[in-house]
């Protein structure tokens, strides 16, 4: 598995980095914020002003909090800096800036920062930059295992850095869009966020974990989007994912999220154990909350960052710094891992306090648990409160509508979490199978919009999603801009795919020779046009960022792009173009690749 990569200048690196039925529930609360449906009027009424952050908030990717004794390092990717905080004495020490902070490890007195908006991993030492280190577009997971670092990308590498000498040990390319990395014994385990699924390399070779899966009442869920893979304090590995409708689903949502009784996403957990055969996976949905971003245990309480709840007085309240005075969550650990954990069909979430945050992050240590909110910092659940850290407001009413549930237990990140796709096909009752449409790349630029191209705007689309799908209320057309400027800044991250040949430039010509670009014409790779696909109407979708995803087509048929093209296109009736000879067929998919 091991190829060569190709490293970009250290000049860059220093330039980036300065439908009904489903679970039921059971289990206690201590309390509950319940969040019916929207009226139509209460959740998103007008009267407060629009607000727009200073720098754009990026959308929540969840995680880049760590503990080192009486130290907490945060990733503030909302304000491009990485914060160390003396917790014994509540005061932030060191803010380096840095472009998009992301996942963490520590190690010592090191701690280890990916830096997801550029191509390096920024190395501290007792909270000092010490040095940084080129990797790759898009470093994503980091895990430490003795002298090594590993490192998964975006593109699908994953590095291997000797800590004593910040050098590039070793090497291999796996699948795109890698998420967390986990080490469990002689294993190292790879999360990948779209699919859930997880890729595990060892002696042996490399062994593939599919998603999980779950039926309950004859109605079928699989897992999506993974969050977070973590290694439990026993050894087992736990994924937090979200649950996606397989079965049909209806026009609407319609989800109350104190319970999992209906909807089409539903928070979960999967937990994973290396010593037994077949893994013996154990999973559960998660009720009373919407948005789960990350997770981590602190003796027998599981922490969630759950950025998505609405206040339950006013879902847009803005006191001092924001804060939206939100409960805390956490859910005992053997709910989550339990053998009889499926069978409990909806294990609800604890309120532990009111924190006055959004949190997307949480780390514990042998005091508890800390969380890291978007607008007041740290919030430690035992222990003195600490101060804020400093900083401008993040307040944003786009990046809010986006995140934030729309009134029907659900938000936009749960289908496009990061700005991107979640890479599932839902099966509906008036269109039939639906993949779900990447937002990256200058969303406005591709109208009309929708499948069927019949929503001349983005506007138009935001308002007929969030009131047909999502259950929100109607939103003021200052708010829409909003959201519509905010989409449009949602870039495909960057990202390097495997091309050892170099063929990613004969590719480009194949895609014009084959008649491509007569409809995914640059810079957008889309015409913008309604197209015959067997018999129905669609239009042209961006190819921008096709090489991360998965279920190609408008109605997923297409595992990837190799497949788009290999053979006659049968599955669902899309016969496009006629297979190409593999040397054709292996320059084109590597030019796809770099969209």
């Amino acid at each position: 598995m091991q190829r060569a990569l190709t490293w970009l200048p250290v000049a860059w690196v220093l330039a980036l980095c300065v439908g009904m039925g489903g679970f039921g529930c059971e289990g206690d609360l201590e309390s509950q914020i319940v969040h019916p449906p929207t009226d139509g009027g209460v959740a998103d009424a007008d009267r407060r002003p629009v607000r727009t952050a200073d720098r754009r908030p990026p959308a929540i990717a969840g995680g880049g909090l760590g503990r080192l004794g009486d130290r907490a390092v945060v990733s503030d990717a909302d304000r491009a800096r990485i914060v160390v905080v003396d917790l014994a004495r509540g005061l932030a020490l060191e803010a380096h800036p840095v472009d998009a902070p992301g996942r963490l490890a520590l190690a010592e007195s090191h701690a280890y920062v990916a830096v997801r908006g550029g191509i390096a991993v920024v190395a501290l030492d007792d909270g000092a930059l010490e040095e940084i280190w080129p990797a790759c577009p898009s470093p994503r997971g980091l895990a430490v295992d003795g002298p090594r670092l590993y490192v998964a990308c975006l593109g699908g590498a994953l590095l291997t850095f000797d800590r004593t000498r910040g050098t590039l040990s070793d090497h291999s390319w796996l699948d795109a869009d890698l998420r967390d990395v986990v080490v469990v014994g002689d294993a190292v385990w790879v999360s990948r966020a779209r699919t859930a699924e997880i890729l595990v390399i060892s002696p042996r070779g490399l062994e593939r974990i599919e998603p999980p899966t779950l039926s309950v009442d004859g109605v079928e869920w699989q897992g999506r989007v993974g969050w977070r893979l973590r290694r439990l304090p026993d050894g087992r590995v736990m994924l937090l994912h979200q649950w996606h409708r397989l079965g049909p689903v209806g026009a609407a949502y319609g989800r109350d999220p104190t319970d999992c009784a209906a909807g089409r996403v539903v928070p979960g957990t999967t937990v994973y154990d290396p010593r037994a055969a077949g893994r013996a996976p154990r999973s559960a949905a998660i009720g009373g909350a919407v948005l789960v971003v990350d997770f981590d245990v602190a003796g027998r309480w599981v922490g969630l960052a759950t950025p998505g709840e609405r206040n339950a007085r006013d879902p847009y309240a803005t006191p001092p710094l924001d804060r939206a005075d939100l409960p805390l969550r956490r859910v005992p650990l053997h709910l989550l891992t339990a053998a009889d954990a499926a069978e409990r069909r909806c294990v609800q979430v604890r309120a532990i306090g009111q924190g006055q945050t959004r949190p997307v992050a949480v780390a514990a240590a042998d005091d508890g648990l800390l969380f890291y909110g978007r607008h007041d910092g740290l919030v430690r659940l035992d222990g003195p409160p600490l101060p804020w850290f400093g900083g401008a407001s993040v307040a944003d009413s786009a990046h809010d509508l986006f995140h934030i549930d729309a009134g029907g237990g659900v938000t936009c990140a749960n289908c496009h979490p990061e700005g991107g796709d979640d890479g599932h096909t839902w099966t509906t009752a008036l269109d039939g199978r639906r993949r779900t449409p990447s937002l990256f790349g200058g969303t406005s630029e591709t109208a009309p919009h929708h499948w069927d191209g019949t929503l001349d705007g983005l506007d138009a689309l935001i308002v007929a999603v969030r009131r047909d799908l999502m259950g929100g209320g109607p939103l003021s057309d200052e708010r829409v801009a909003a959201l519509v400027d905010w989409l449009d800044g949602l870039r495909v991250p960057p990202f390097a795919a495997f091309d050892p040949a170099g063929l990613a430039d004969a590719g480009a010509e194949v895609f014009v020779e084959e008649g491509c670009a007569d409809c995914h014409a640059p810079p957008l790779y889309t015409d913008n046009l309604n197209h015959p696909i067997g018999a129905e109407s669609i239009q042209t979708p961006s190819l921008l960022g096709v090489g991360l995803r998965g279920a190609l087509g408008h109605r997923g048929c297409f595992d990837d792009v190799t497949t788009r093209f290999a053979g006659p296109q049968q599955p669902c009736s899309d016969v496009l173009h006629p297979p190409l000879d593999p040397d054709r067929l292996r320059a084109i998919v590597a030019f796809l690749s770099t969209l």
